[in-house]
């Protein structure tokens, strides 16, 4: 999970440095099972992107 992360947070950095927002953030996983890393990879993508589209809506209005 941490690599997916890892290959993934530019996109969220820079979104936060160009609006000069700062957030604190921690995953954790709390599945039965392991998922494979490219399962994991592709969930980080989303849950970056729907975390970026909160930061619009609370931060910089909603139609931002």
């Amino acid at each position: 999970m941490r690599e997916a992360y890892r290959l993934q947070k530019h996109t969220l950095h820079s979104f936060l440095r160009e609006h000069d927002l700062h957030v604190h953030v921690a995953f954790q996983y709390v599945g039965k099972e392991k998922l494979p890393y490219a399962q994991f990879h592709q969930r980080m993508e989303v849950v970056l992107n729907k975390l970026s589209d909160e930061c619009t809506k609370i931060y910089l209005g909603k139609n931002h």
